[in-house]
């Protein structure tokens, strides 16, 4: 008999699971038991031929392996590594000395494949007391972002036998550097004129606010969006760490950390759940794939109203829950909402003398919802590009490193500011947060309850008001927010007028 341990996966999380094994008389025969998925049960035909191939085929006896806790599912081919590492410790009978943890799928010829969930494997090990983890060679990278933890790294099963047999010492993974900068290939400066967006875009970003662009097709919409992730101050160590989790689950990892803000362009024909996550065993969907990057959402309004309503509480809570029977997981999906699409008159090609009736445009906009309005932030018209802007050259367009040095200083003061408070952006602020940080004067009060009369505004809209009028005084070094940030923040808040008018 031998126990050893492995990990399952539960949303980003692990939770430890000790695999046993027993070799006892009878007819041969191997067996998986503990609530195990088919991917596990089907390593016993994998790692019988794997040991056959190596040379160590396993004895002719009834084999036992258990899966503990038995009473919840476990799933994934990274089990293989871990039974097959239990098998021979009982089979050589050599037991394992240090409480290590095992992750890796096996091939026929005893090779050890890549896995998804290597970090989360990683941390649930360190939390749990264990003295290591082995995972395959292509996923030590990310699995060493664990700070203070042994990672081992194994290509082939015959690494484990010389380990059992010899003692010979497994190959330890080096720590990954954090302090690598990402080397973004687009830059803000190619986008040539469209001032009033490139503003727009840097309020949003230096206080985390969401946006949405309306234009004809052609203004640059696309364009100015995939450009974001470049203007956000870099990703620091807990930041890395949490979106390589994501993508690690997700299978997207690669074996390697990400310093990139993620960008994420889902098409609208995707489902609620490929959106904001689930599945049997529920995975990050595209709204935790953008955590702590860029959501973009292309022509908003072709998504379905099922998946735009979906949004509506991951966009106030940043998070997701995922609820099956038995058992709940949570997804986060701090991400920054990218919204494009065109007027309605734009859908017939642009005419200019074209003008939708009423119920056309109400059948155009109906899927978005006035809550799920509330929740976008900044809202602005980008117009086509100036022909003269066309063919002038880039020198005179500011880079992305110019724009994310303000933002960097905008969201320094808000870190000094919110810290205390326990949230780092101007759009995290509560109620009482707001009452605190952002008063105005009474000029600008006058013109803001003006605002909310004309252009029927709801409390929600009020409180994204004074947010983004923080933000413009932040960008602007201000202590105290003037008449000027509350005109300019009123102006981002005219939803109805570019939508509805």
């Amino acid at each position: 008999m031998s126990k050893i341990y492995a990990a399952s996966l539960l949303g980003i999380d692990g939770f430890l699971v000790e695999v046993e094994t027993d070799l006892s008389p009878g007819l041969p025969d191997l067996k998986v038991i503990g609530l195990a998925d088919t991917t596990i049960k089907e390593s016993s035909e994998r790692i019988r031929v794997a040991l056959k191939n190596i040379g160590h085929p396993l004895p002719s006896r009834r084999i036992t392996v258990s899966l503990s806790p038995a009473d919840l599912k476990k799933e994934g081919a990274w089990f293989d590594l871990p039974i097959i590492t239990a098998l021979l410790s009982a089979i050589l009978k050599r037991s394992l000395d240090d409480k290590l943890m095992f992750a890796g799928e096996i091939g026929l010829d005893g090779e050890v494949k890549p896995i998804r969930g290597a970090l989360p494997m990683a941390d649930i090990a360190k939390r749990k007391g264990l003295g290591g983890i082995i995972v395959p060679s292509r996923n030590a990278r990310e699995a060493a972002l664990i700070k203070d933890f042994p990672v081992y790294r194994i290509d082939h099963i015959q690494e484990i036998i010389e380990y059992l047999l010899y003692g010979k010492e497994l190959r330890r993974a080096s720590k990954p550097d954090l302090s690598l900068k990402p080397d973004y290939n687009l830059n803000m400066s190619e986008v040539k004129g469209q001032k009033i967006a490139k503003r727009a875009i840097e309020i949003a970003v230096a206080g985390g606010h969401n946006l949405a662009m309306v234009g004809p097709p052609g203004a640059g919409k696309t364009m100015l969006a995939k450009r974001i992730p470049t203007i956000f101050p870099q990703m620091v160590g807990r930041e890395i760490e949490e979106v390589t989790k994501i993508y690690s689950v997700a299978g997207l990892g690669r074996g390697k950390f990400i310093t990139e803000r993620p960008f994420r362009s889902p098409h609208h024909t995707i489902s609620p759940v490929g959106l904001i996550g689930g599945g049997r065993y529920p995975r990050p969907g595209e709204i935790s794939l953008a955590h702590k990057g860029v959501l973009f959402m292309d022509e908003i309004t072709e998504f379905t109203k099922q998946s735009l309503e979906s949004l509506r509480q991951p966009l106030e809570g940043k998070n997701i829950t995922i609820t099956r029977a038995g058992y709940s997981v949570d997804f986060p999906a701090d991400f920054m909402l990218v919204a494009a699409m065109n007027r309605c008159e734009d859908r017939y090609g642009g005419i200019e003398m074209y003008e939708c009736t009423p119920s056309e445009r109400k059948k155009y906009y109906s899927k978005l919802s006035k809550p799920l309005v509330d929740r976008i932030d900044i809202w602005i018209e980008v117009a086509r590009v100036e022909t003269s802007d066309l063919f002038s050259g880039t020198s005179g367009e500011e880079s992305s490193k110019d724009i994310r040095e303000r933002v960097k200083m905008a969201r320094e003061i808000q870190r000094r500011r919110l810290e205390n408070d326990g949230i780092y952006t101007n759009s995290q602020l509560s109620q009482k947060n707001i009452k605190k940080y952002c008063s105005i004067p009474a000029e600008a009060e006058e013109i803001l309850k003006r605002a909310i009369d004309s252009l029927a505004l709801s409390a929600r809209s009020l409180s994204r008001i004074l947010k983004i009028s923080r933000t413009i005084s932040d960008l602007s070094g201000k202590e105290k927010i003037g008449l000027p940030e509350v005109m300019e923040a009123i102006n981002y808040r005219r939803t109805e007028k570019i939508i509805w008018n």
